[in-house]
């Protein structure tokens, strides 16, 4: 089950393994994952345990009127190494062929 917050709420999740996603139009990236809706809500992704904090996703409004994700930006400065980094895109890339 996907915990869902209001769209630009940076709030931090009671979990090792997840960070709260906070949405913002402005596509960047040329893959991501299926972010949000025109109702204001987002998704929380798990991720890899190492990292934790928060995160921003940013993206555009497809033709459906939902907001996907074309990159983000970590506020973590704990634990962070680029191979999390490279997990994270590759989990949103999984996730985005499953919706």
């Amino acid at each position: 089950m996907v915990d869902i917050y209001p769209l630009g709420l940076c709030k931090e999740v009671n979990s090792e393994k997840k960070i709260t996603l906070v949405g913002n139009v402005d596509g960047t990236f040329d893959r991501g994952v299926l972010l949000a809706d025109t109702t204001g809500k987002c998704r929380v992704l798990e991720v890899p345990k190492n990292v934790t904090g928060l995160i921003e996703v940013w993206g555009d409004v497809n033709r459906n009127n939902e907001i996907v994700a074309r990159g983000f930006t970590t506020f973590t400065d704990v634990n962070f190494d680029f191979e999390s980094h490279i997990q994270i895109i590759e989990y949103m890339r999984k996730f985005k062929d499953l919706n």
